[in-house]
């Protein structure tokens, strides 16, 4: 069982990964902006893993929800930096 030091200590972390809305916010584009750059490959997606528990057959599967880790919107702002 985690201590409650611990449990405070991970509630105060920003999130890592972010959703669709929140990964736009990020980089102050809209949503649509996002999926443009998904689709140019410019931002890969992450869907976790899940058991498809309500077919009752236990398929492993993946969320349809779409995540994208901030390392890479991080890595993209400085790929995209340009000098005068």
């Amino acid at each position: 069982m985690k201590s409650a030091h611990a449990l405070a200590d991970v509630e105060t972390l920003p999130p890592r990964l972010l959703d669709r809305e929140a990964a736009a916010a990020y980089l102050s584009v809209s949503a649509a902006t996002l999926d443009r750059l998904i689709q140019s490959g410019a931002l890969a997606v992450i869907r976790l893993p899940v058991e498809r528990g309500r077919t009752g057959l236990g398929v492993p599967g993946r969320t349809r929800r779409i995540l994208l880790d901030v390392r890479d919107l991080d890595a993209l702002i400085e790929r995209s930096r340009e000098r005068s």
